[in-house]
């Protein structure tokens, strides 16, 4: 069986370029996977985001259209919109 100390310097040194090599490419693969990952989380992030606020605008918009019925200073009032706590306390 071969040591180190029996192989010659040549094919050390073309090993060891090889490994380089295959580290190097290995680097450049990760770094890739890791660009894709963010690119992902990115996309993903901003698409629940306009999501959300479009949920959310729409969700106002239907709310405008409904209108319900309270007192205020002891009269009937009307009030378009979603009723919210302060207009129940008065």
């Amino acid at each position: 069986m071969a040591t180190l100390e029996d192989k010659p310097e040549a094919a050390s040194v073309k090993e060891s370029s090889e490994v380089s090599e295959a580290i190097a490419a290995e680097a450049a693969t990760q770094e890739k996977a890791r660009r894709r990952h963010r690119r992902r989380v990115l996309v993903g992030s901003i698409v629940l985001l306009a999501t959300l606020v479009g949920a959310s605008a729409l969700f106002y918009r239907w709310t405008q259209t409904r209108y319900y019925v309270s007192t205020y200073k002891g009269e009937v009032a009307i009030y378009q919109g979603s009723p919210s706590p302060s207009a129940r306390s008065s």
